[in-house]
């Protein structure tokens, strides 16, 4: 039997540490539930090489990933739209499918 499927959006963001409340606290008021904060190491960017070595932990960038809703997800991204330039924010976006609809 062929399990039933239901449209999503997968919302990735690359972001400055400190401003992860930020973007948390935007993501419990729209009611995006599920979200897992990771680490990185390092990578490449319009300002070159970074790595996360910094002792002060300032620079260190973390990625916010959430599989949600499409209205939620919509939502979450005009929420972050002020913050893109100004912050410097990767956000991608991809239409998904998810088995369990109750995560979304």
């Amino acid at each position: 039997m062929k399990q039933p499927v239901f449209p999503a959006r997968r919302v990735e963001i690359l972001v400055d540490a400190p401003l992860v409340r930020r973007i948390c606290s935007a993501a419990d008021t729209i009611g995006v539930t599920n979200y897992t904060l990771l680490p990185t190491v390092g990578g490449r960017g319009a300002h070159g090489v970074w790595r996360q070595d910094e002792i002060s932990g300032a620079t260190a960038k973390l990625v916010f990933l959430t599989i949600t809703s499409v209205e939620k997800a919509d939502a979450l991204i005009a929420a972050l739209a002020p913050l893109l330039d100004s912050h410097d924010l990767l956000l991608t976006v991809d239409d998904v499918s998810v088995v369990r609809r109750q995560i979304l």
